[in-house]
């Protein structure tokens, strides 16, 4: 907020102070913000009123999710397309899942798959994962989570070959990009329902710590819905936010985590984007002999969701469950858009709040024996295949 609109609110309604929080993006090299459009910001609410919302939006968002909302718009399965390439954003849980629903996304088609997992995101070895499969000569590549602004030397490279690409969670509002949440303001819904749940577990006076990934901008994301939502609860406040990146969480997650709980004991929450973290935070919590803790993260699997049944604390208190799989078929159904030159569409897919109190309520497979919303045969029924 500049100066002269220091001195317009001052003089509007007198003292008040607005705290904006610019989130700024890494991956692993310059900084950059992602496309989508900045969401308004809400002054804080303090009280019974604040904490009434969260009970209603954290009600609303535990609730399962059944219908179809599209896209609803037929598109042809192309002709002469041997082999997909996909790329997982690493060999973790939320990743591997994307890239199994390509998987089976081609294989309905008829299409050959050829993945490579990179192990870090480091640019210089996921621009070689890239250069491989554009060598190999693959018909089409899709591809998870890594920036665009790495990606550079490979999507140029590919473009030369005609080679056509779709991301999925990248977040940087990119036409060819499916996330989850809302088109402006890719992935911080998932941010967004884990903070209601806070103001309303804490009865409006959360105090969190956030251990951040900023390598990939999902993460960014993900953290500023977080802060945004907390920032509406006036005795709520983000305590600490520590930086650690993905190829580093085995090794440091936990003790940064006893760190920073050292550092400020009034923590009750510890918060990090992606579920490969928590384990480490959670033993972290132990170390620092911290019980009361509660952890919470998003886009959780099967593993990560059975640590909320553990009886002994710190555990998962709260996440939000995806249909992963679902996103890869996503993903080729727009990569078809793309080959027939037809519209791109949108992708709207379910997104639910987890705690113990739900952690067995049906959803989308792996994470339940049955998919809530049956989305392959919606899927192979706009592409024309059984």
């Amino acid at each position: 907020m500049t100066r002269t609109q220091r001195r317009h609110w001052r003089s509007v309604i007198g003292a008040l102070v607005v705290l904006a929080l610019a989130a700024t993006v890494t991956t692993c090299g310059p900084r950059s913000k992602p496309g989508n459009a900045t969401r308004p910001t809400t002054p804080p609410t303090s009280g019974n009123d604040i904490v009434a919302q969260a009970r209603k939006e954290v009600a609303d968002a535990a609730t399962v999710p059944t219908g179809w909302a599209g896209p609803n718009a037929a598109v042809p399965a192309p002709n002469g397309i041997k082999v997909l390439g996909i790329v997982p954003c690493g060999p973790y849980g939320g990743c591997v899942l994307n890239a199994q629903g390509a998987q089976q996304a081609a294989s309905a088609l008829g299409w050959k798959t050829k993945t490579i997992v990179p192990t870090s995101a480091s640019p210089q070895q996921v621009n070689a994962v890239f250069r491989r499969l554009i060598d190999s000569r693959v018909d089409a590549i899709v591809w998870v989570g890594f920036s665009r602004t790495i990606l550079k030397p490979s999507l140029d490279m590919a473009r030369a070959a005609h080679i056509p690409m779709v991301s999925s969670q990248v977040a940087d509002g990119d036409a060819l990009d499916i996330s989850y949440g809302q088109a402006n303001a890719p992935m911080e819904k998932l941010g967004e329902q884990v903070a209601w749940w806070m103001i309303a577990d804490s009865a409006g006076n959360a105090k969190v710590a956030v251990m951040s990934d900023d390598e990939f901008l999902a993460g960014v994301a993900i953290d500023k819905g977080l802060t945004r939502v907390l920032g509406r609860c006036s005795g709520c406040r983000i305590l600490a936010t520590k930086d650690v990146t993905v190829d580093r969480q085995s090794t440091a997650a936990a003790g940064e985590t006893t760190a920073l709980l050292q550092r400020y004991p009034d923590t009750k929450y510890v918060f990090c984007p992606f579920n490969s973290r928590p384990p480490f935070i959670i033993q972290g919590a132990r170390a620092a002999q911290r019980p009361d803790v509660k952890v919470g993260t998003t886009k959780s699997d099967s593993a990560v969701l059975a640590s909320m049944k553990a009886s002994n604390e710190p555990r998962l208190d709260v996440t939000s469950s995806v249909p992963e799989l679902w996103m890869g078929w996503a993903m080729v159904d727009q990569l078809l858009r793309v080959m027939a030159k037809r519209p791109l569409v949108d992708h709207p897919m379910p997104i639910m709040l987890r705690t113990p109190d739900n952690v067995d309520a049906p959803f989308f497979q792996p994470l339940s024996t049955s998919d809530a919303i049956d989305f392959k045969s919606h899927f192979k029924s706009l592409w024309g295949v059984k």
